[in-house]
């Protein structure tokens, strides 16, 4: 992943927010010391609101850099997430908009992996990912969002079919031990 100074000014992709300046926050990796700090609870159940939310979805799946773990699956209240598959956005009460890839919720937890006060206060005071409020920001910020699916232990079985027109489409497969 690319590395970038928390609170820096945001340029990684196109998705920068009209009208308003985007900051970078938690884009780590293992060439840069951070600081670090038990995370509280509350901080991980709102960022995993955010987690569920995907502004700025990405090609491919990045890992973290800072430890040996091979899943990109994480899990917070019976629910689980694929993380390192996008961006998400954080809005502070006082016009601030933070841009983090969604591993932060990984870093911060299992890393203990401190982001900037003003972050957290955002994360915990401003608009929640679920509330119309969020959703009206996002748009006036003219930023679009996809909600991240829970990841579900039974894998989905599909196939790719091609229609008469040559459109090729995902059919899922129904049980009954197809492979």
């Amino acid at each position: 992943m690319t590395f970038f100074e928390d609170l820096s000014p945001y340029t990684y992709s196109e998705a920068a927010p009209r009208g308003a300046s985007a900051r970078n926050v938690g884009w780590l990796d293992a060439k840069h010391d951070f600081p670090r700090e038990r995370p509280r609870p509350e901080l991980l159940d709102a960022l995993w609101e955010y987690c569920s939310i995907l502004v700025v979805p990405t090609r491919g799946l990045h890992g973290c850099e800072l430890c040996t773990s091979a899943t990109n699956t994480f899990a917070r209240r019976e629910t689980k997430l694929l993380l390192g598959s996008g961006e998400i956005r954080v809005l502070g009460s006082a016009g601030d908009v933070f841009a983090a890839p969604n591993l932060i919720f990984h870093y911060i937890c299992d890393h203990q992996y401190q982001p900037p006060q003003e972050f957290r206060q955002a994360v915990e005071m401003g608009p929640h990912p679920t509330s119309a409020e969020y959703r009206r920001l996002l748009d006036r910020l003219g930023l679009s969002w996809r909600e991240n699916l829970p990841v579900s232990d039974e894998p989905k079985r599909f196939r790719f079919v091609r229609t008469e027109d040559g459109v090729e489409q995902q059919e899922e497969k129904g049980g009954g031990g197809e492979h």
